[in-house]
């Protein structure tokens, strides 16, 4: 787990060394202000990333319990199911 984070980190201080780099080279606002800017909008852009597919997972497993529970009743009215002679 800590392993994982920490390459989240250092990939996250990479891509935005790149782009402060290539935007300070470019443009004429400082690397630390695009660094940071950077830095942001990925924590910002990934936050609610996860937070969609999290959602859409739930939804997901909702979805599979509820037909579980569907078919599970189902065969049960059919086990349950008495014939009048």
């Amino acid at each position: 787990m800590i392993l994982q984070i920490l390459k989240s980190l250092i990939l996250l201080g990479l891509v935005s060394s790149t782009v402060a780099y290539t935007g300070s080279e470019f443009t004429s606002l400082s690397f630390t202000k695009i660094f940071l800017f950077a830095t942001a909008i990925q924590l910002i852009f990934f936050y609610f990333y996860n937070s969609i597919i999290s959602y859409i997972t739930r939804l997901k497993l909702e979805k599979e319990n509820l037909e579980t529970i569907q078919l599970i009743n189902i065969e049960f009215k059919t086990i349950t199911k008495t014939n009048i002679i």
